[in-house]
């Protein structure tokens, strides 16, 4: 079926060649014309491995042939989504009634030849996760833990997949989500800028079927907060009336150092002891700094809160000075 985005109207063109099999469960994207799909789940848990494109400009079906050393074994529930302009990606999903899975395979579009990968220290196996490609980067969100038979387990975690060519320079790396959506399976992740996707829908399925309609944006710049860098030694503890200076410097989520800032930052101390509390002098320097000047009124350890674009609950850092 086609939808028209202009008019919104729907139409059903006329398919040639052979027809894939009826499948669910499966990823689809489109590249130059063409619409790739893999996988999936064609009957009652009867998975398969076919890789099937839909020339667009004809509307012909046609099974493509692939190599490689090895090949993504058959499955459903998977991520499969394109990377750049000559390469997809095959993430985890499940295999038969309980096996699920967490490998990573790289499809090579020009020469539709299988790279298998083994990057340590990723997530563990699910299947039915949220998946999107940022950049160079991979972000799968939620799905159904193999704690689970068929049902249940659902995921609320966050992962990010450094994409290589070079399977060596691939990793792993789980991110921290400040007031994380609930656990669920196949939800939809939409990128709405450079640095942040929306996560919308979903299911949960214990104790009962449960499908869901909330809508949740993540910012990868900002929703992790600040991180908090000392200039110098490590101070165990304040000075009474000797003044000191420490930097911020706000970091997204994958611990990149941003370039262009332009926040409203606050930082409040507080006398673990005497409970005194007394604002630092904030002034900023590029690339992306944030400079914080502080003359405590008592000799002991202070908590320092810092609040960024008036985020006080998600922007909220303690460091010992």
């Amino acid at each position: 079926h086609l939808l028209n985005l202009e008019t919104l109207e729907w139409s059903t063109p006329n398919i040639s060649g052979p027809i894939p099999p009826n499948t669910a469960y499966h990823m689809s994207f489109v590249r130059n014309s063409k619409l790739y799909s893999f996988g999936g789940l064609s009957s009652y848990w009867n998975d398969h491995d076919q890789l099937w494109t839909l020339n667009l400009n004809n509307m012909t079906w046609k099974q493509e042939s692939t190599s490689g050393a090895s090949k993504p074994s058959q499955r459903f529930g998977h991520a499969f989504v394109r990377w750049s302009d000559n390469y997809a990606v095959v993430f985890g999903g499940q295999q038969g009634q309980n096996t699920r899975l967490s490998d990573i395979w790289l499809l090579n579009l020009d020469t539709m030849a299988w790279t298998a990968t083994n990057v340590p220290n990723g997530p563990p196996n699910r299947r039915s996760p949220g998946a999107l490609v940022f950049g160079n980067r991979l972000l799968i969100f939620g799905g159904l833990s193999a704690q689970g038979v068929a049902f249940g387990g659902e995921l609320n975690d966050l992962w990010v997949l450094e994409l290589s060519t070079t399977v060596s320079q691939m990793s792993w790396k789980q991110l921290p989500i400040s007031g994380s959506p609930a656990g669920r399976a196949s939800p939809a992740l939409v990128a709405i800028s450079k640095s942040s996707f929306l996560l919308f829908g979903g299911i949960t399925h214990v104790p009962e079927y449960t499908y869901l309609s909330d809508a949740t944006s993540i910012d990868l710049d900002i929703a992790f907060g600040p991180k908090c860098l000392l200039s110098g030694p490590n101070l165990k503890s304040a000075v009474a009336g000797q003044r000191g200076i420490f930097s911020i410097q706000p970091k997204n989520a994958l611990g990149e150092s941003l370039i262009n800032c332009k926040d409203d930052v606050s930082v409040e101390f507080m006398s673990k002891t005497s409970q005194v509390r007394f604002q630092g002098i904030v002034s900023a320097r590029t690339p992306c700094m944030y400079d914080v000047q502080f003359t405590p009124l008592t000799a002991d350890i202070h908590v320092v809160t810092v609040r960024v674009n008036g985020q006080v609950t998600v922007h909220t850092l303690k460091c010992a000075i």
